[in-house]
């Protein structure tokens, strides 16, 4: 799949604008819109170009601004339509989806895709943040129970169980969707934006300290 051209992205709402459909026969596009739909993203830096990995379905593909194309990178094994994913060094975790708690490792390295640990709750419209390179968090996510989860990777050979984590505190917006985390080195993630399924609007910045679980606001989008 090559050969889109992308005029604009919307970093809060995580939405590529697409002017040219590029192959119809695969049925990836809203033809009436010319828009990407239900797709995760994740800058990334590949092969020394800064870009955007772009999660839709069970594939995953690479944005390149600077010659403004979207390639086919990955065909993954499952279905992870509205999953979520994260990079660690050589390696990229997709994380469940609207119909799956199956989770992915694609290796770089090999070339090869293996399976990971199942999470308790389907991840939809998640967050995935990689912290410290030794924890893959899933973040909220539609019908997630205002829940998180993690998986401890320092020993990728033998992976244990997700830990599920219930908050401390109450969310404004229940079942926190279609947001932004990073990580902000300091035992904490900021998240950022997203929406509940009724649209209603996350204005609160929150920061989630991981060693006792709660989230506090520490400021508001306009």
């Amino acid at each position: 799949l090559v050969g889109a051209k992308i005029i604009g992205f919307n970093l809060l709402k995580k939405k590529f604008i697409l002017i040219k459909p590029i192959d119809k026969t695969c049925n990836l596009f809203n033809e009436n819109v010319n828009t990407l739909r239900n797709y995760n993203i994740l800058p990334i830096t590949l092969n020394n170009a800064y870009g955007f990995f772009i999660l839709l379905i069970n594939y995953i593909f690479f944005y390149c601004p600077l010659d403004n194309t979207l390639n086919t990178l990955i065909v993954l094994n499952k279905n992870h339509l509205n999953g979520g994913f994260a990079s660690l060094q050589n390696d990229l975790y997709i994380i469940s989806g609207i119909d799956t708690t199956e989770c992915e490792l694609y290796s770089f390295e090999s070339k090869e895709i293996s399976n990971l640990p199942r999470v308790y709750y389907k991840r939809v419209n998640s967050s995935i943040c990689n912290v410290n390179n030794q924890f893959i968090y899933a973040l909220f996510g539609r019908n997630s129970d205002n829940t998180i989860e993690r998986l401890n990777i320092e020993n990728k050979g033998d992976l244990e169980s997700w830990e599920l984590i219930r908050i401390q505190n109450k969310l404004i917006v229940n079942n926190l969707q279609q947001f932004l985390s990073f990580h902000n080195h300091d035992d904490s993630i900021i998240i950022l934006g997203g929406d509940d399924c009724l649209n209603n609007e996350n204005h609160e910045i929150l920061r989630l300290d991981i060693n006792d679980n709660c989230l506090k606001n520490i400021g508001y989008i306009n």
